[in-house]
Order: structure tokens, then C-alpha cells, then sequence
């Protein structure tokens, strides 16, 4: 995912420390999660443009 974001001009940041199971939990709560919370979160990542 991040190289991709590198190929159309995107710069991104592995983001470290989350509670996966907190995340699956917001996420399934907002209906933002297919599967009935059966798929889950393994990584997370910031994308952005970079101001020149």
C-alpha cells in the first residue's frame, strides 16, 4: 500500500501503537466494516501530499 502511494505521488507513514481490537470495535460500531466485524484491521498507515 505504501509503495502505491509513492507511485501516484502520495507520501505515508506506517502508524504504530493501536489497539487493533479497539479500532475493529469503532469501525463495526459506524457500520464501517464488512462481515459483521469477521475482518479486522492488521495495519494502518497516514497518507498525505508533501507541501514543496
Amino acid at each position: 500500500m505504501m509503495n502505491a502511494a509513492a507511485m501516484i505521488g502520495n507520501d505515508s507513514c506506517p502508524i504504530e501503537g493501536f489497539i487493533p481490537d479497539e479500532v475493529n470495535a469503532f469501525l463495526v460500531k459506524r457500520g464501517l466494516q464488512g462481515n459483521g466485524g469477521e475482518d479486522g484491521i492488521s495495519a494502518m498507515i497516514a497518507c498525505g501530499y508533501v507541501k514543496s
